[in-house]
């Protein structure tokens, strides 16, 4: 009698065990499993933290093409944030050409434009410091900013080409920008600039308050104020 009593005791807590146990067969451990099924929805596979961590469980149900796409669109727009700005490639093909012949790295020269009257990073720099030498440093990013807004928009290809348009920079017009003198806080803006560092909000021209102002804000959208300028688009 005893012993059928135990065969039943053991056979009741197998039998509440057994769900338990085929319940946690059936959980989804992404380490386990070959991920490629994923490129399928995206081109981005999901976090690597999620795929890779073997303490990560989740019911398989839960995996839906649209978690799978949400996943990886962020895990994009996360590696995104991390390629160089199109800027920083275009300067540094100059910078490295032009170091090159010097012998120094591409980051640790900037030439002047007395030294180097076709280098961009040279003709920026002296556009920013003739137009706002006595800006803060935002407001010299700022004036940086517009410039390279403008090829992005079509005004021009070039650096050069965009500074140099006729009646575009009064600087250029009344002849300051050759006399001008780079302080080291310009090249940082201008450093800042091309590496990314864009408060413009897409401004494609600036003046100040008294003068210009009646023009542009009688056509176009002011999006800053900073300093002594006012920026359009």
């Amino acid at each position: 009698m005893k012993g059928k009593i135990l065969y039943f005791v053991i056979a009741v807590s197998l039998a509440c065990l057994l769900p338990t146990v085929i319940g946690r067969s059936f959980r989804f451990n992404p380490s386990a499993y070959d991920t490629s099924f994923y490129d399928t929805y995206a081109d981005y596979e999901l976090s690597a933290v999620e795929l890779q961590n073997p303490e990560i469980t989740r019911d398989i149900q839960d995996v839906s093409p649209e978690a799978i796409s949400a996943a990886a669109a962020e895990a994009k727009a996360r590696q995104e944030d991390l390629l160089p700005c199109q800027w920083e490639i275009f300067f540094e093909e100059e910078l490295a050409a032009l170091n090159a012949e010097k012998g120094r790295d591409v980051w640790t020269y900037f030439p002047t434009y007395a030294e180097a009257p076709y280098n961009s990073f040279a003709i920026l720099m002296q556009i920013v410091e003739a137009e706002a030498g006595t800006e803060d440093l935002t407001g010299k990013i700022l004036v940086a900013n517009v410039i390279l807004n403008r090829i992005e928009a079509g005004f021009g290809d070039t650096v050069r080409e965009i500074v140099f348009a006729p009646t575009q920079f009064d600087p250029v017009t009344n002849g300051s920008f050759y006399t001008a003198v780079p302080s080291d806080e310009t090249r940082e803006a201008v450093y800042l600039a091309i590496t990314g560092e864009n408060p413009s909000q897409g401004a494609l021209y600036f003046c100040t308050y008294y003068k210009g102002y009646g023009y542009f804000s009688s056509w176009a959208t002011e999006v800053v104020a900073h300093g002594g300028h006012v920026f359009f688009k």
